[in-house]
């Protein structure tokens, strides 16, 4: 993870304490959430779990419970800490952490399986830094996402260090066949791209914007449509094509890469 200061972390805190996360799929390859090492741990033992969801506030799991369990809890007042961890690029070694709650609820998943169930767990103090910020990257990047959709960047050599894309293997994918392109621009929203050949058939037409990042270990496939041609001045084998992202699609790894450039570059 970056290193944010203290006043960032107060106000990821106050503006997203209380909304929740759902930990999918893709959320948990873009955090790094390590479900084999996660558990609740109260004074009799400890459970393993699975984290459905999380806010900075409290915490939604998934776990086998039986009349034993459920006995010990309540003997501690339903009393316990929740177990994360975390694996961030390049680390060797996982952020772990624990976060002292409280069960406020059970409910079962569904009749097919009587021992499974949702709990409720409200957290008994302020979460660790490191989860707020995690949470409060991804629900800034979802904010900005929309507040800042159309705000470009301009690919040059100086922004691309931040973004570090590999600007020679830009493609866009038209049927699904891959045609080399050079990057204009990027935003939350869509694109400015320069192919080579006739564009016109392309306009209105599905595409996919494949970038490479991180030195070529991570690959984006942006879906959208091709909204805009124009012609380069003096060249016309070239032209300017204008991208509209799809509203679903869009990984949430390339939300978090364009979020923490603007937050970099943000005026103070």
């Amino acid at each position: 993870m970056s290193i944010i200061t203290s006043q960032q972390l107060n106000k990821y805190y106050e503006s997203y304490k209380a909304v929740d996360v759902t930990f999918t799929k893709e959320l948990i390859n873009a955090t790094g959430l390590d479900g084999r090492q996660v558990y609740f741990k109260y004074r009799q033992g400890q459970k393993p779990c699975v984290i459905y969801s999380s806010s900075m506030n409290g915490a939604k799991i998934i776990a086998s419970m039986n009349d034993v369990l459920f006995q010990q809890l309540s003997d501690e007042n339903n009393m316990m800490s929740l177990r994360f961890a975390f694996w961030e690029n390049g680390s060797t070694d996982p952020i772990l952490f624990f976060i002292q709650g409280k069960i406020t609820g059970f409910s079962p998943i569904n009749k097919e399986k009587p021992d499974l169930y949702f709990a409720t767990i409200q957290y008994t103090n302020r979460p660790p830094d490191d989860l707020i910020q995690i949470l409060g990257t991804i629900l800034d990047a979802a904010t900005n996402s929309k507040m800042r959709a159309e705000e470009r960047i301009v690919l040059t050599e100086e922004t691309n260090r931040k973004l570090n894309i590999d600007l020679k293997k830009v493609f866009l994918l038209v049927d699904n066949l891959p045609r080399k392109c050079l990057l204009r621009d990027l935003s939350f929203s869509g694109a400015r791209i320069i192919l080579m050949g006739n564009a016109k058939f392309i306009l209105n037409k599905p595409v996919v914007l494949r970038l490479e990042y991180d030195n070529g270990r991570r690959t984006f496939n942006l879906p959208g449509v091709c909204l805009r041609s124009e012609t380069v001045e003096g060249r016309k084998d070239l032209a300017v094509l204008g991208l509209k992202f799809a509203d679903k699609g869009i990984p949430i790894e390339y939300r978090l890469l364009i979020n923490e450039y603007m937050t970099l570059t943000r005026p103070k």
